[in-house]
């Protein structure tokens, strides 16, 4: 849990400093699914992909992090429109 909150924080920091920016977004969607938070990963993947949407397609196929996710339909629509 300790890590989690040091990683969010980390995220918020980044956040601040460069606002709008598609990795600040991404690891933030990260963050949320791994704390099974969908709503909030699946908000913050979609801002991810409107600033990098191939980049950010291509790398949340394959990322772990959003495992919780792959059988969310929604999901699976961002991910491969």
């Amino acid at each position: 849990q300790e890590q989690f909150d040091k990683a969010k924080e980390y995220i918020e920091q980044a956040e601040s400093m460069i606002s709008g920016r598609k990795f600040v977004y991404y690891a933030k969607a990260c963050y949320f699914a791994l704390k099974n938070q969908k709503q909030e990963a699946m908000k913050n993947l979609k801002e991810a992909i409107a600033i990098a949407p191939l980049e950010c397609k291509q790398e949340a196929k394959i990322n772990p992090d959003f495992d919780r996710l792959r059988d969310n339909p929604e999901f699976k629509t961002l991910i491969s429109s």
